[in-house]
């Protein structure tokens, strides 16, 4: 014997979406078997009006294969992670004692892993026999997937169902249970075949039957036939038809309203566009005033200053651009102050 020691395997991803597939997740604790169960499978904890997330149930199933993981590990045989997992699978589903002395364990304890897994087969799970015999049918076809390979859900859910054959019966013969009862005998009847099927009695055929000569009616026939009397058929009376009913006066017409309805809320006249106001824009259009007079007193210093000798010219020209660019900027902003209250107003 090798001294190296058994690795301790766990329950791989593929595993885990196996057993939850089969599980199902229950977001609401729900009544099973007699108890609560919730999440995956989890009965531990499971209490009346409890609720838990997909990934603490997922958490929960962890917990829960806990024991069944350290029961695969302790088991005498060598497991590949696909055998393991469909283990797992089949021991959570049936519970870790139940697993333990099932023949699945004694298949395993022997070396015959073979055997093991046919023996899946013969284990339903209790609550639905279909739903556990697809369930066994994909832990087997896990357990014996190579394990260098991958395998997918799908694969494992069309695994096919084994067919188990129809155990014979005994039968017991029918008369031979009648004449017992006759006799008196009413000790147990050993089980007699039963009978053969009766071969169908032939049918009993006549003779061929000469078909009948067909006789021409004679003279005294068609006689009887023209004299034939027709006779009237007689007809009830039928009352007379009552007299209808005068129609009633129309009632006139009812007069028509033309006065126009009131218009309709969807249908009110759009409100007037707002006007302008004028008592807003007055400092706007001061200092506009301010820049034009600024504006005119340059344009006057400027020719002031053609007219002066040199010295004044050139003072008189600093005044006259100074004006110039002041009453610019006046009229600039007020320009453009006018324009953006316009533009707010409409």
């Amino acid at each position: 014997m090798s001294d190296t020691p058994k690795p301790r395997l766990k329950v791989s991803r593929e595993g885990l979406v196996l057993i939850k597939s089969f599980e199902g997740f229950r977001p609401h604790a729900v009544r099973s078997n007699g108890g609560w169960a919730i999440g995956y499978g989890h009965t531990a904890s499971a209490r009346e009006g409890a609720t838990v997330t997909e990934p603490d149930a997922e958490l929960l199933l962890q917990y829960d294969l806990q024991p069944v993981a350290k029961a695969l590990n302790d088991l005498p045989a060598a497991l590949n992670q696909h055998q393991f997992d469909a283990l797992a699978s089949f021991a959570l589903s049936v519970g870790v004692e139940r697993f333990l002395s099932s023949d699945v364990a004694r298949h395993l304890n022997t070396g015959a892993s073979a055997d093991a897994a046919e023996a899946l087969l013969l284990t339903p799970a209790p609550p639905r026999v279909d739903a556990g015999l697809q369930r066994r049918a994909a832990e087997r076809a896990l357990f014996k997937a190579d394990p260098a390979h991958p395998t997918t859900l799908a694969e494992l859910l069309t695994a096919p169902l084994a067919l188990f054959p129809a155990t014979p019966s005994a039968s017991v013969d029918t008369r031979a249970a009648a004449l017992a009862a006759l006799l008196g005998e009413t000790g147990d009847l050993a089980a007699f075949p039963a009978s053969a099927d009766a071969e169908p009695e032939p049918a009993n055929w006549s003779e061929p039957v000469e078909p009948e000569t067909v006789v021409a009616p004679t003279a005294m026939a068609e006689a009887a036939a023209r004299e034939a009397v027709v006779q009237t058929p007689l007809v009830e009376p039928t009352p007379d038809p009552e007299p209808a009913a005068a129609p009633a006066p129309q009632a006139a017409p009812a007069e028509i309203d033309a006065t126009p309805a009131s218009v309709v809320r969807h249908e009110a006249p759009s409100e007037a566009p707002a006007r302008f106001d004028w008592s807003e824009a007055w400092l706007y259009i001061f200092m506009g005033v301010i820049g034009l007079i600024a504006c005119a007193f340059s344009a006057a210093a400027f020719r002031w200053s053609l007219l002066a000798t040199s010295a004044d010219g050139k003072s008189t020209s600093l005044v006259g651009f100074s004006l110039a660019l002041t009453g610019i900027m006046c009229v600039a902003v007020s320009a453009w102050n006018l324009y953006a209250h316009w533009r707010s107003r409409g």
